[in-house]
């Protein structure tokens, strides 16, 4: 028997950001992770999932349109979606060679389960377990959770963890008359940056459209460092002089007073959401302005 509840406002936000992906970029939705498993038996590993699927409701879910609005329903029992295979393995890196393959694989919106995984063994003795994520179910911070909880399993089918509200939980919570406040706020923020203007339009794609799109990350110990020096002196956090500093770069290439940038938004720190296994991120815009001393040309060290 299944349960169907609304989507939480992560996961209400992941369901309306890929659902705007052109279909070239589906799999972009996805999440991988590899699990060492070496050591154990291929009945076992099968059964610690079936372990881990009855303590996450997020790994027993499938989304539907009902009415024109997207439904979780959550499944109360089904079996882990997991191809065995048993080869020959030589290559040390093979396992990175299924990652990729399973990550090319778009998941469908409706009626998947939005998770898969391959488990590969030799002569029967599993080697590692290849798993791939759908956005919509689950977020990196929650995977990390799902991965430490199935090593203890492993080792000990008894063992315990601490677990937050299940996701149709968290969106009865986020609906009840204690998150007004909250929910006001958040409408009081978001017409406020409507009514000032944003820079640019609010990034949306056209169904089917085929966009490229650059993705970069910077690796600088020094850099980290000296953010760090100047949050102390000026009493904000690393990653506030991180964003300063892209916003008055991006204010110069452009030619302009002011940029729109994207904070992540994911509550997971408030201490009841910590241990949450869903998708909880989402995108808020913020507009920033640049004085005219920080569009100057100048030289950083990286």
């Amino acid at each position: 028997m299944s349960v169907e509840a609304r989507l939480s406002h992560g996961q209400l936000f992941s369901w309306r950001e890929i659902e705007r992906y052109p279909e070239d970029w589906l799999a972009e939705a996805n999440l991988p992770s590899t699990w060492d498993l070496r050591g154990s038996s291929v009945e076992h590993v099968l059964r610690t999932l079936r372990r881990l699927m009855d303590r996450h409701e997020a790994l027993r879910t499938t989304y539907h349109v009902v009415g024109g609005a997207p439904v979780q329903r959550v499944h109360a029992a089904i079996e882990p979606p997991v191809e065995v295979v048993d080869r020959v393995v030589t290559d040390p890196g093979e396992h990175e060679l299924t990652k990729a393959e399973l990550l090319a694989v778009p998941f469908a919106m409706e009626g998947d389960l939005n998770w898969r995984g391959r488990l590969v063994a030799m002569h029967g003795s599993p080697l590692y377990l290849s798993l791939t994520f759908s956005h919509l179910i689950v977020d990196l911070w929650s995977i990390h959770h799902v991965q430490d909880q199935f090593k203890a399993l492993l080792a000990d089918p008894g063992a315990t963890a601490v677990t937050g509200p299940a996701p149709r939980e968290l969106a009865r919570r986020q609906r009840e008359e204690s998150w007004r406040p909250r929910q006001e706020g958040a409408e009081r923020y978001w017409r406020g940056v409507l009514a000032q203007g944003l820079t640019d339009a609010l990034p949306t794609l056209p169904a089917k459209a085929k966009r490229n799109r650059l993705e970069l990350t910077l690796h600088s110990r020094a850099l980290g460092g000296w953010a760090a020096e100047a949050g102390r002196v000026h009493g904000v956090t690393a990653p506030a002089v991180l964003m300063a500093f892209v916003a008055a770069g991006l204010a110069r290439h452009l030619g302009t007073d002011r940029v729109t940038m994207s904070l992540m938004s994911s509550n997971r720190f408030a201490p009841e959401d910590q241990h949450n296994v869903g998708t909880m991120n989402q995108l808020v815009p913020f507009v920033a302005g640049a004085a005219a001393g920080s569009r100057r040309a100048r030289r950083w060290p990286v």
